[in-house]
């Protein structure tokens, strides 16, 4: 036989032969105690403990780390507190689980306070256990909805609203709670608490114009109290004040 039909056969073999590995080494290698799943890490995680990630994903104890991830994979992104899920192997038995959570950005009466990210979906956090420092958004009653949670179409806006203040601390560490009124966002900051009124698209800069226009009220008037601050006019920040 010729040595390039010799050297074309020991080619097509090596490739079969890897192909066999790569569909069952696994499979055997399952079944070797070496590899039994003996620790596992998570990172990612804030709401969720390590416990309930493992709970969720379904990895048992008699589980391998040569097992099929994308059981438990998809068992993680199917949870609503979950945006994107991943395990890695770290041989000889650790499995390595990176998780991220979807963002709570404020709490909703339905009727006890529960929070919500950003398009206004409930998430399964209880705030009695773990700590939320967050604003409670406030809807205006409505009728038709009466002994019903509010949609998360009705929260939404607000919770965007929300999440963008998330990105001037000063402003977001002293505010209390958020609400639509008939022109613009209501919003309770501070203590004593001053009433925030501006357009929905608010800009964080804005926040921040306002926060320091405020502060120089203060400063220059220690006998009135700064009642409101209105941002609903372009480029002016409007201060007023309790009795006028």
């Amino acid at each position: 036989m010729p040595r390039l039909e010799i050297r074309m056969l020991l080619g097509v073999t090596l490739v079969t032969l890897l192909a066999w590995g790569v569909t069952f080494v696994p499979s055997l290698l399952t079944h070797m105690a070496t590899f039994d799943v003996v620790g596992t890490e998570v990172e990612g995680r804030r709401y969720l403990t390590h416990a309930q990630v493992i709970q969720i994903a379904g990895i048992s104890d008699s589980a391998s780390v040569w097992d099929d991830f994308s059981d438990w994979e998809s068992h993680l992104q199917e949870h609503p507190l979950i945006l994107e899920a991943s395990i890695e192997r770290l041989l000889p038995g650790t499995l390595k689980i990176r998780i991220r959570e979807r963002e709570a950005v404020a709490l909703v009466a339905m009727p006890t306070l529960e929070p919500v990210d950003r398009e206004g979906r409930r998430l399964p956090v209880d705030p009695a256990v773990v700590p939320l420092d967050l604003p409670i958004i406030r809807l205006p009653e409505d009728p038709a909805q009466e002994g019903r949670p509010p949609s998360a179409a009705r929260i939404r806006p607000l919770a965007r609203v929300a999440e963008r203040m998330q990105s001037d601390p000063t402003f977001w560490a002293r505010l209390s709670d958020l609400t639509i009124a008939r022109d613009g966002i209501e919003a309770t900051w501070g203590d004593p608490a001053v009433l925030f009124r501006f357009p929905l698209e608010i800009e964080p800069y804005r926040l921040r114009e306002a926060v320091s226009v405020l502060g120089h009220a203060i400063a220059a008037d220690s006998v009135r109290t700064p009642r409101t601050v209105d941002l609903r006019y372009q480029d002016q920040v409007v201060v007023r004040y309790r009795g006028s």
